[in-house]
């Protein structure tokens, strides 16, 4: 079954889009010019991402578990917009991440501490001075690129989990989108905790991910109606292949240190949605009792 709900396409679900989007981009320029350096100069001093679980939330920010996910789900409920515009959004948000990241330019919080002081003046006011000049370390290169050394601005893990969670808006209850939002809201933050991220590259990163979740939605839609590229014949084959392979890559590649992460972050994610899900249904089935 592949019908495609009216959630999506309602002129509320565009307008909520769009203010989204315009709010966190306002949030971004606020935080960038007034508070970026005081959170990091108070993160600096404290340890706030090692507490049970955070490994868990961290890795939901990496493509491959909310892809594999998605696969999972689309695979088993047979619904080909969940593969499509999930896996869609990653793909176009990774698209302006990479070359945003290039364009900006911007150090990442923890590699600017290392050649920094943290400086108060006399109004409170915390400042970051960077105690090297620009000449000193250099301009950007791709040596510099590689060592994610100038990979700040705007987050990656926040617009990957902020592309599919957009996606996935006309298959799941509102119990279980306030999760998925809380989820990537936590990814992002950590992300900040951790010294990877300012504030500012959160924000753009959830504009990112919003605005790429809802053209995937209306690229997926297209798509679907017309059977492009036949899709319909051969897409659960691919999925199929996909759900042996991406954890496959993952382990081989190292990026995971035991299969129990990926699984396990995997299965709590997906547990807490079926578990909404199944709330949902049965407070409107009670509601719709008692009328």
């Amino acid at each position: 079954m592949n019908e495609i709900s009216p959630r999506s396409t309602s002129n509320r679900f565009g307008l909520t889009i769009f203010v989204s989007i315009i709010v966190l981009g306002i949030g971004a320029l606020l935080a960038y010019y007034f508070i970026d350096e005081r959170v990091i100069s108070w993160i600096s001093s404290r340890d706030l991402d090692s507490f049970t679980g955070a490994k868990l939330i961290k890795i939901l920010g990496k493509v491959c578990v909310p892809l594999w996910l998605l696969f999972l789900w689309g695979y088993l409920k047979n619904r080909l917009q969940i593969v499509l515009a999930g896996s869609l959004s990653m793909l176009l948000a990774l698209a302006i991440v990479g070359p945003g990241k290039i364009l900006t330019h911007r150090e990442r919080p923890r590699e600017l501490l290392k050649h920094s002081e943290i400086v108060q003046d006399s109004q409170g006011k915390t400042t970051i001075k960077n105690l090297l000049s620009e000449s000193a370390y250099g301009r950007f290169n791709m040596q510099h690129f590689r060592k994610t050394r100038y990979q700040s601005f705007p987050s990656g893990d926040t617009a990957t989990v902020f592309a599919p969670t957009i996606t996935v808006v006309p298959f799941v209850s509102g119990l279980s989108l306030s999760i998925l939002f809380i989820l990537s809201t936590m990814v992002g933050s950590m992300t900040v905790t951790g010294l990877s991220h300012y504030p500012s590259d959160i924000f753009a990163g959830a504009v990112v991910g919003i605005f790429c979740g809802w053209l995937a939605l209306k690229i997926s839609r297209q798509w679907i109606s017309q059977n492009s590229f036949r899709i319909n014949e051969w897409w659960r084959k691919v999925v199929l292949i996909g759900l042996i392979l991406i954890p496959l890559i993952n382990f081989s590649s190292g990026n995971f240190r035991s299969p129990l992460i990926f699984f396990g972050s995997s299965a709590a994610l997906a547990g807490c949605v079926y578990a909404a899900n199944k709330i949902s249904a049965l407070w409107h089935k009670n509601t719709n009792d008692t009328e």
